[in-house]
């Protein structure tokens, strides 16, 4: 079964995911476009390099006037049709999925991802038939947008560690951090081989862990399989959570006025910080596309999900951007130590689970935790607040798998909440 969500569409290549269902949704996003400039690129997964082909037939039969970037990470791509004024593209990707899932990514005007309702636009657009073009695409100017904004050399004195762990990151992103100043050591850089769970949320990183420890370096970044999540791992090769990479980014820049749209499911660290420093904080749906969407109507100027390690810093980009997160916080090292910085955070702890569940399971045990929780906040699946502390379930729009996430102020109060929202799903679910 395909995954169809505004997340993008993924499922196995081969089994789901097959050529005529990537190249109906891609001529179907042609009549979306109206037979627009497309822009399409994908990610080093074994079946992308064949599925990109497809996309680009799809769009062609469409009557799209097509632009091939290649290999690219996905903020390539969308700041590429946002500095372009493209009306859309296409990422061929399955992101922090395994290697054998693929995907796609639709990406629409100003260079971001579709809304739910787009979604069912184009899933019901008829097929065109047109005659398309190709023609070259220009040049990406996303890497050294980012020197340029962060300044080149800002990060000198700075040894960082990087992992982009076979993606389409592998050799750009430390060259970009080169290029800032950093001294940089890397390890799964070859593109295509994955020695690692894409997702690094999700991995021990133990490749990065000895790396960071022997060569002594400052901090150590982690991303997946299209660059647009991020990890952090400190000095001492510990591997810290995803939502760090939010608190740290609040921290750097934070302002009072400022308004951050952060989802449901984003540690409360995250929160205190933009408030201490006079900012306001708007809740979101979990997924990239919702939270950009709150992010425009409420005119705010940072965005980003805790669970996912990803930042969204709308002034650049209307996505996720791991790599451009891992410069600032690099940069905010040239002067003060990850630890000095790390201990501006609030004390939070926060778990998160996966339980496999097929679609119909969800569906019913979503229903029992209503009615066992019926003053739960339903904005994204149900977030049961107790005071300091939080459990929230919620279906995933990327797996078939239902998430729970629970936060308390210390590990031992969050490992028995934890306990208990295993426990309600269990019997939710007979």
């Amino acid at each position: 079964m395909v995954l169809e969500s505004v997340s993008g569409l993924r499922g196995v290549y081969g089994s789901d995911l097959t050529e005529e269902y990537v190249r109906t949704w891609s001529s179907k996003f042609a009549t979306f476009t109206r037979g627009a400039t497309i822009a399409v690129g994908c990610d080093t997964r074994p079946s992308s390099a064949a599925l990109l082909q497809t996309v680009i037939f799809g769009l062609l039969s469409g009557g799209c006037r097509v632009q091939s970037l290649g290999l690219v990470t996905s903020p390539e791509l969308f700041r590429y049709v946002r500095v372009n004024e493209l009306r859309g593209g296409i990422m061929v990707t399955a992101s922090h999925n395994p290697p054998q899932w693929n995907g796609l990514k639709f990406i629409v005007a100003p260079g971001r991802g579709v809304y739910q309702d787009e979604l069912e636009r184009i899933r019901e657009a008829k097929q065109k038939v047109g005659e398309g073009s190709i023609v070259m695409a220009g040049p990406s100017t996303y890497y050294d947008d980012i020197v340029n904004i962060e300044g080149p050399g800002c990060v000198r004195g700075v040894k960082v560690a990087v992992d982009p762990g076979g993606g389409s990151g592998c050799k750009a992103i430390p060259q970009t951090l080169v290029s800032l100043g950093a001294d940089v050591r890397g390890v799964n850089l070859k593109a295509g081989i994955f020695n690692r769970l894409l997702d690094p949320t999700e991995d021990r990183l133990s490749e990065l862990v000895r790396l960071v420890v022997n060569e002594k370096c400052d901090i150590g970044f982690a991303f997946d399989g299209d660059a647009d999540r991020l990890v952090v791992m400190d000095g001492r090769g510990r591997k810290l959570s995803a939502d760090t990479v939010l608190c740290l980014t609040a921290l750097l820049v934070a302002a009072p006025g400022m308004k951050v749209v952060l989802s449901v499911d984003t540690s409360s660290a995250v929160s205190e910080i933009v408030k201490e420093r006079g900012g306001e904080v708007v809740m979101a749906q979990v997924g990239e596309a919702n939270v950009v969407r709150s992010i425009i109507s409420t005119s705010s100027s940072l965005g980003g999900e805790g669970s996912s390690g990803g930042a969204i810093f709308p002034d650049f980009n209307y996505c996720r951007d791991g790599l451009l997160a891992a410069a600032k916080i690099a940069k905010a090292l040239n002067g003060q130590t990850l630890e000095r910085l790390l201990s501006k955070v609030p004390e939070h702890h926060l778990l998160r689970e996966k339980v496999p569940m097929s679609v119909g399971a969800m569906t019913i045990a979503m229903k029992a935790l209503a009615l066992r929780f019926p003053d739960a906040q339903t904005l994204d699946g149900l977030r049961v607040d107790f005071g300091k502390a939080w459990m929230l379930f919620r279906p995933s729009r990327t797996e078939e798998a239902m998430r729970i996430s629970v936060e308390a102020k210390t590990e031992e109060e969050a490992k028995e909440l934890m306990e208990e929202a295993r426990a309600a799903l269990r019997e939710a679910a007979r």
